[in-house]
């Protein structure tokens, strides 16, 4: 089973057990993969080398996971 499907599993046993329990991805977050954990009910990412090894700089690297996120 890959990651989005765990996450969208976890994300309905939280919602169906009334938990404010929020949850955390951590490692391979990129402007690509982000829509996808958000979409499926991750709310917590854990980035680095998407925002340090911004061609751009660390800046540009966090505003395009912030736009990535919409």
């Amino acid at each position: 089973m890959g990651t989005l499907p765990k996450i969208r599993q976890v994300s309905e046993m939280i919602a169906s057990s009334h938990s404010n329990a929020m949850i955390e991805v951590d490692g391979g977050i990129t402007i690509e993969t982000l829509p996808m954990a958000l979409r499926e009910g991750a709310r917590i990412f854990v980035t680095a080398t998407a925002v340090f090894k911004d061609p751009g700089g660390i800046a540009a690297g966090i505003q395009l996971l912030r736009q990535a996120a919409g």
